[in-house]
């Protein structure tokens, strides 16, 4: 399962707002929806705090 997806199951399942993780990551919540389905790129930072978000280390 890439990323996007892991992402997507995570929010739905824990009823989290896309608005939430996008200023988590410091992005716009347009730039996240991108993202999520393919059409834009995430720098090496803002990835590392997507995967610290889905362990649980940034809430």
């Amino acid at each position: 399962m890439d990323l996007q997806a892991k992402v997507k199951e995570h929010l739905a399942e824990n009823g989290i707002k896309k608005k939430y993780l996008a200023s988590l990551i410091g992005i716009y919540p347009t730039q996240l929806s991108q993202w999520l389905s393919g059409h834009y790129t995430l720098t090496n930072i803002q990835i590392k705090r997507v995967e610290d978000f889905l362990s649980g280390k940034s809430r």
